[in-house]
């Protein structure tokens, strides 16, 4: 049995000596496969900590050295010997799975692959009830805004707990990307996204940072020149205070705001079945979906958009904000 560990170790080196000859000459191709031999030996040993340091070395190797492919395909690998190790989510773990995430193109298909495994990797957020870290949801959501992909950030920040940066990617995109009568809305329905997945520090922190910060955002005292402003700023605060009958009152009050967007009625439901154990449409005939159609009107749930009080209506145009690939049902 020694003489075969010693085989086996005496291979194992000799790939190593292998793979830095490939490094060093610049063969890339056949150093690829030398990292994939060993982590299969590594991973029948159960050499997890020299795996994931070899892994990780690699990735970052072949990702410096625009080995697009092949740096991924070794940070996907990294993500299976995680999980296989048991090893949980923390701050350095993070940070060296964001800093590949960067370092990788983001036309790369095998980068939404790489994103996908290491937040199921890192587990189930108690407090929202969906897959991944808010951390790690965190500096995603951190590298799709330096790129410009807001709609990749905004849904990545709502899974955070950094609500104040969402807020201020928000001002950013309706400034460059929006429209001036627009700008309720752009706050508004991603506070009803993050209420629906149970966000509610990340709906509060957003809507003060956004309304803070942004240069059009016209008030006086706590009363907003906008409608949806208003809203939403009454619909915190009727959560936080778990006030039903304010909660009820606003929606019939905002009636007229409320039409810029037939998905508001579904969000609406949502929370309300969420915060005040209101039966849903599903639960109970009708339910809270049912009275807020009807206090909409139907001519909401046809899509179309009636002119907002003091304001012009909006284009007929798609929307800079893509419509929510969310929808209340996946929020569960």
């Amino acid at each position: 049995m020694e003489s075969q560990q010693n085989n086996r170790t005496g291979g194992t080196n000799r790939v190593l000596e292998k793979l830095k000859a490939s490094l060093e000459a610049g063969q890339f191709y056949e150093a690829h496969q030398m990292y994939r031999t060993l982590y299969f030996r590594y991973l029948g040993q159960q050499k997890y900590e020299e795996l994931i340091a070899l892994l990780m070395d690699g990735a970052l190797l072949f990702l410096e050295k625009d080995q697009q492919t092949s740096g991924a395909d070794l940070a996907i690998l990294l993500l299976t010997v995680l999980q296989k190790a048991n090893k949980q989510a923390d701050d350095l773990k993070v940070e060296l799975l964001s800093g590949l995430h960067q370092k990788m193109k983001p036309d790369l298909a095998e980068r939404q692959t790489f994103l996908s495994n290491a937040l199921a990797w890192s587990g189930v957020n108690p407090a929202t009830n969906t897959t991944g870290h808010p951390d790690l949801h965190k500096a995603f959501a951190k590298t799709f805004w330096k790129e410009k992909n807001y709609p990749l950030a905004r849904h990545h920040f709502l899974r955070s707990n950094d609500g104040g940066a969402l807020g201020k990617l928000l001002v950013e995109q309706h400034i460059e990307r929006g429209k001036e009568e627009e700008l309720d809305f752009f706050i508004t329905q991603p506070v009803l996204q993050a209420l629906c997945l149970r966000n509610i520090e990340v709906a509060n922190d957003c809507f003060q940072k956004y309304v803070a910060t942004h240069p059009q955002v016209q008030r006086s005292g706590s009363v907003f020149r906008l409608p949806l402003l208003n809203f939403t700023f009454m619909l915190l605060e009727s959560l936080n205070m778990r006030r039903k009958d304010s909660f009820e009152v606003l929606i019939e009050q905002y009636k007229p705001a409320l039409e810029v967007d037939p998905s508001f009625k579904s969000y609406l439901e949502k929370i309300g079945n969420l915060y005040f154990d209101i039966p849903s449409r599903r639960e109970q005939g009708g339910g809270i979906l049912g009275m807020i159609q009807s206090l909409l009107g139907e001519s909401s749930a046809t899509g179309s958009a009636e002119t907002r009080s003091n304001q012009q209506p909006l284009a007929t145009e798609p929307s800079p904000i893509p419509r929510p690939t969310l929808q209340p049902d996946d929020l569960d």
